[in-house]
């Protein structure tokens, strides 16, 4: 077999292109790697005499990426590793077997003076061999086991020091790559981590939740690899504790919250009393606003009321990690004491400012506080609104139908919050996002109370989604009294006419918006609508029309709006027809779903369906009431009985005639009702002397089902009459062949 292109190209490129070129050609290189994929996946030790000259190759391929490992230049060592990531992804097992000498190479380099970029590399090529080995077991005792421990000492070593526990300033993608690593380790290899677990407990405090006194920045999503990482320290508990752990780990962060709560609300006299038994700290009121920094296990420390509310976000966004992640064996959510510490922060709220420009509010404020750092606070509670409703959508993920206990609790408090909270625009999206997450729940027993609170909610989501060509431009200024102002600067563009409307897509691409339009249909089927008032569904309808949200209108025209005075409002329904009018769900709701009728051969002498298919006034015309069963029993006597229709009964009491073969239900062309009790009858057109009693297909009518046998020459048809309960229906039913799936609706 002729050896692939690539991987001669790649041969000669590695032995002719100088080592401090090849970072420069390493996509190509990459790029041929990838497409070796044959070769290098094949098994070594049986190949036959044809595939000699490329098994050799390989393995000169092997040679050069090994010489470049332990070669002296950073630029050969950089390109060694991106060749060793590519070939172990294509080669699979027949590649990992032999990769020892690899493994050993590269974590030589996490001890070198190489830049951060090749250490990176290395930590993320050696953390993917590492999880590939995982499902060999012998290759796992040749390479993991042995190897995995030193790789943990040395990535430990690269972000932080041992003997003083600090952090070193290295750049922010280094650590994230060193915890990312031990993230997706160890849960596999818990045991190895276990002597590591203290070390590794220091270096994310820093960053779980960092605040502007640590002086350094800390991306976010080095702040969630450091969450996740500290959470599944858990897994390293000896033997089968890792439960016991989680549970002393949630209990040990909810008092922390607690204590730094203690800190950033003293400005208020709060009137909340724990339920889980919480004895706030007593403060001085004197000392400066602080926290953390007590001991070697604590966080750091923090002075501040911008600090302190940074700490506690930080802190929230950690509790609500431990429910983001599988655990190894069942646990026990200490669910009360959580509830107990959510209600707390939600409990406080920044005062309004009343019309004439007094700031009224039902709290008590500390007199010993200054007033910059109570407008400190009340500027930076919706974030931490955010932080506690970050918490209940995971608690709602996770326990489901049992968090059903806390849904209506929880919707009072963001109802409650929402008043003062609603300029930011974060806490909307996430109050919008968590409402509609709750509402299932406990929406359909609301009161009228609670969904009237609800009522800001509300009219804040409409407002989210109304669309551009809804602003009209002022053509002239006023202040706040309504008087023109003169020499006024008008914006000239506003007197512009035929304006480009701004496409639905550049509006709905922000967060706030994706969860309004989610929450906005399920205001019309998850709340009672007898419980709003007409104005407020008068606004949901027009803003799901406006905003052409097809499942707000679907849900407006399936649930009906009835005031208490008993009038109903106009249906939207030819809106939504406008709207979508090639759409299938509006399609199926405006066609009525007529069953097909399938016509049974025809019976020799039986009629045919034309002469059967009269008008209703004739067909009227020709009932007669018959007063007893007997009349109608002697009429048949005389004639040849070609088909038996039985009457099944909706109840299985009901006498019924049985037939042996059934067909589809027919239509059934004699059938009336009228009130009463009395029965009526009609002349079949082919016998002029016999009478066919008529049935009724109203509700809660039997159903028919027709066997038809060989006929001679008239047909006769007989029939079990029962009496039906009188009813106020008193309209004529001609149609009487319904299909199944019809009366089961019915």
């Amino acid at each position: 077999m002729s050896i692939p292109p690539e991987l001669r190209v790649l041969n000669h490129q590695l032995s002719t292109v100088p080592t401090a070129e090849l970072p420069h050609i390493t996509p190509l290189l990459l790029r041929n790697v990838l497409r070796c994929k044959g070769p290098l996946s094949s098994p070594s030790t049986n190949a036959a005499k044809d595939d000699s000259s490329e098994a050799s190759a390989v393995h000169k391929l092997k040679n050069h990426v090994k010489r470049l490992l332990e070669g002296k230049s950073a630029e050969g060592r950089f390109a060694a590793i991106i060749l060793v990531k590519g070939i172990i992804d294509v080669g699979g097992w027949e590649v990992l077997r032999e990769a020892l000498p690899w493994v050993r190479g590269l974590l030589a380099i996490l001890t070198k003076p190489d830049p951060a970029a090749s250490k990176r590399l290395c930590i993320i090529t050696l953390s993917s061999i590492f999880v590939k080995t995982h499902q060999y077991q012998s290759i796992v005792r040749e390479i993991t086991t042995p190897h995995l421990s030193p790789f943990v000492t040395s990535c430990l070593a690269l972000i932080s020091s041992k003997s003083t526990g600090k952090v070193l300033a290295v750049p922010a993608s280094l650590t994230e790559s060193v915890l990312d690593a031990f993230s997706t380790l160890m849960p596999r290899h818990p045991s190895i981590f276990r002597p590591f677990a203290g070390q590794i407990k220091q270096v994310t405090r820093v960053y779980v939740a960092p605040t502007f006194c640590d002086g350094f920045f800390v991306p976010e999503s080095l702040k969630e690899s450091a969450r996740s990482l500290a959470v599944l320290l858990h897994q390293t508990a000896p033997k089968n504790t890792s439960g016991e752990e989680w549970g002393k780990n949630v209990r040990e962060l909810v008092k922390e919250i607690h204590a730094t709560a203690d800190q950033v609300y003293r400005a208020v006299v709060e009137d909340w009393e724990s339920a889980a038994g919480y004895v706030p700290q007593p403060l001085d009121v004197n000392e400066e606003l602080h926290g953390g920094g007590k001991s070697k296990d604590d966080y750091p420390a923090w002075t501040g009321i911008d600090a302190g509310l940074e700490r506690l976000q930080g802190l929230l966004n950690y509790l609500e990690e431990h429910f983001k992640h599988h655990t190894a064996t069942a646990v026990t959510v200490p669910l009360g004491i959580i509830d107990d510490l959510l209600t707390r922060l939600m409990s406080i709220a920044a005062p309004q400012t009343s019309k004439n420009g007094s700031a009224s509010s039902g709290m008590r404020l500390h007199p010993a506080i200054s007033r910059e750092e109570r407008e400190g606070l009340w500027s930076g509670l919706p974030q931490t609104y955010v932080g506690v409703m970050g918490v209940y959508g995971i608690l709602i993920e996770r326990l489901q139908h049992n968090f059903t206990s806390l849904a209506q609790g929880c919707l009072e408090q963001i109802t409650w919050t929402f008043r003062t909270a609603k300029q930011d625009e974060k806490y909307r999206a996430k109050a919008y996002h968590v409402i509609a997450m709750i509402l299932p729940f406990c929406g359909s027993g609301l009161p009228k109370p609670s969904i009237d609170r609800m009522a800001p909610v509300i009219v804040s989501c409409c407002k989210e989604l109304r669309t551009a060509d809804e602003v009209i431009p002022a053509m002239a200024l006023k202040d706040s009294s309504g008087k023109a102002i003169s020499n006024g600067v008008a914006n000239a563009d506003s007197f512009l006419k035929n304006k480009p409307i701004l496409s639905s897509a550049n509006i709905q691409d922000t967060a706030v918006v994706k969860s309004a339009k989610a929450l906005l249909p399920l205001f019309f089927t998850l709340i009672p609508q007898q419980n709003l008032e007409a104005y407020t569904r008068a606004e949901l309808d027009r803003t799901a029309i406006l905003s052409h949200h097809k499942e707000a209108m679907l849900a407006s025209v399936l649930s009906p709006f009835l005031g208490r005075n008993g009038k109903s409002l106009p249906s939207i329904l030819p809106h939504l027809c406008r709207a979508y009018p090639t759409d299938a769900a509006v399609e199926a709701l405006l066609r009525p779903r007529l069953p097909v009728i399938r016509q049974s051969g025809p019976i020799m002498g039986a009629p045919l369906e034309e002469e059967l298919d009269e008008d209703d006034d004739v067909a009227m015309d020709d009932l007669q009431p018959v007063d007893e069963q007997e009349k109608l029993i002697d009429n048949i006597d005389n004639t040849t009985t070609t088909s038996i229709t039985t009457i099944n009964e909706a109840s299985s009491t009901g006498p019924a005639i049985t037939s042996g073969k059934t067909k589809e239900p027919e239509p059934n062309h004699w059938g009336t009702s009228a009130p009463g009790t009395k029965l009526y009858t009609r002349k079949d057109p082919q016998n002029k002397g016999v009478t066919v009693p008529a049935t009724s297909t109203s509700e809660g009518a039997p159903r028919i089902e027709t066997t038809t046998h060989t006929t001679v020459q008239s047909t006769t048809t007989t029939v079990d009459i029962v009496e039906e309960e009188d009813s106020d229906d008193e309209s004529v039913h001609l149609e009487a062949g319904l299909s199944d799936s019809d009366e089961e609706e019915e």
